[in-house]
């Protein structure tokens, strides 16, 4: 498998986990008293929620993948930035 693959199951595996601890940490103690059917509410909270992942995906990731593209291309980011600040300055303190 690669990376990608491994990151996306990831992912999908911890937004799973997330989303069973607030549908039982809800059941357990619920934060304001129920006025309609759990089963309608529910419902209607995950059409949401899946439009705006959808949503999120069709407008976030093509140029969030453009802008990883070119860091990498460029050979920019904090990391790198940090990395070649501290050498430099062991450089300099060396002589």
């Amino acid at each position: 498998m690669s990376g990608e693959k491994i990151f996306r199951w990831a992912g999908a595996s911890l937004s799973l986990v997330v989303f069973g601890v607030l549908v039982w940490q809800e059941n357990r103690r619920p934060l304001r008293r129920s006025v309609e059917s759990k089963l309608n509410r529910d419902g209607r909270n995950l059409a949401v929620a899946g439009a705006a992942a959808v949503a999120l995906q069709l407008t976030e990731a093509p140029i969030a993948n453009r802008l990883t593209k070119l860091v990498e291309r460029k050979n920019w980011g904090l990391l790198k930035f940090y990395v070649c600040r501290a050498l430099w300055k062991r450089f300099w303190q060396s002589r």
